[in-house]
């Protein structure tokens, strides 16, 4: 678990997926489809790096 810059607790994306089942990529999968509410993540450390192997990507 880490803490954010403003005291909020939040648990990395493997933490997540270790501790409620899915895998990685479906936890992504869904925040990006909007079915999750924002991460607050880094969008830089990603930016211009595609995902792939999630259901509806190309």
């Amino acid at each position: 678990m880490t803490h954010g810059t403003h005291g909020e607790s939040w648990v990395g994306i493997g933490e997540l997926a270790a501790r409620t089942g899915p895998p990685v990529k479906t936890i992504r999968y869904y925040s990006d489809i909007g079915l999750l509410p924002e991460s607050g993540r880094a969008e830089a450390a990603t930016a211009g790096t595609p995902r792939t192997g999630c259901p509806g990507s190309d």
